[in-house]
């Protein structure tokens, strides 16, 4: 980042996905974020290898209230 002597060493990302369980909504979110990663855009500037991904909740929403997240961006964060 710049200004820090720190490497970046993870983001943070929400997904809404249409899922059975909470084990296929980790998946379905995986493969969301891997689909965005592997585009052109991150290809150009990416120089490691893929992301490793883990979920750190997992909730149930309505509808109406998965309409309303992004399902794009995300937050680096540094070593601490």
């Amino acid at each position: 980042m710049e200004g820090s002597d720190k490497p970046l060493i993870g983001f943070y990302t929400s997904r809404a996905v249409r899922a059975a369980s909470a084990e296929q909504a980790v998946e379905k979110a995986k493969e969301s974020v891997l689909a965005v990663w592997q585009t052109e855009e991150y290809v150009r500037a990416n120089s490691g290898n893929l992301p490793k991904l883990d979920a750190t909740e997992v909730e149930r929403i309505s509808f109406w209230r998965s309409l309303k997240i992004p399902n794009a961006g995300h937050t680096l964060y540094a070593d601490e």
